[in-house]
């Protein structure tokens, strides 16, 4: 069996963060900076995600200390109760799709010393070429999480394979 699907639509939120004031803290989305900014996921660096401290200059959520302009960051995060909307829309994120390559092979052996007896092997092969699939688990859209977008973390599937013998009379 080959399956083929493509990737889920997902939408980038500020998760367990009001920046709108409006008491729910799941629907706020943060702004655009730079779109073809990075995404890091090590603390020394500009992960991507900048936050604007208000006094307009903007700072790395994760690392305060570490500064940078809107062109550092793909998103930035704006004060609670700033009158600042986020303009980042549904679906702007679309995970890898994936691939399923599952093959079986089947030997039926008659024996000769009885009518209707026979033996099968059958060998069943999931994932048969090894191909990781990414994006599969835990699809996770909040910024404020340290996995957010971290695609390489999604990784699943490795290769098994399972071996059946019958014997049919």
């Amino acid at each position: 069996m080959i399956s083929f699907q493509t990737g889920a639509p997902e939408t980038v939120y500020l998760g367990g963060y009001d920046q709108y004031g409006d008491g729910e803290v799941n629907n706020d989305r943060p702004s655009w900076g730079n779109p073809k900014a990075p995404l890091n996921y090590n603390s020394n660096t500009i992960t991507g995600i900048g936050y604007d401290n208000g006094t307009g200059n903007l700072v790395d959520y994760f690392n305060r200390s570490t500064g940078g302009t809107v062109q550092d960051f793909r998103y930035i995060i704006h004060p609670k109760n700033s009158g600042i909307y986020g303009n980042v829309t549904r679906n702007t994120f679309v995970y890898p799709g994936r691939q399923d390559w599952n093959l079986s092979v089947v030997k039926r052996i008659h024996m000769p010393y009885a009518e209707g007896h026979q033996f099968e092997l059958r060998l069943d092969i999931f994932n048969a070429f090894n191909h990781p699939n990414l994006g599969v688990d835990s699809l996770n859209g909040n910024v404020l999480s340290p996995t957010f977008l971290d695609i390489p973390s999604t990784k699943r599937g490795s290769r098994n394979m399972a071996i059946w013998a019958k014997y049919s009379f």
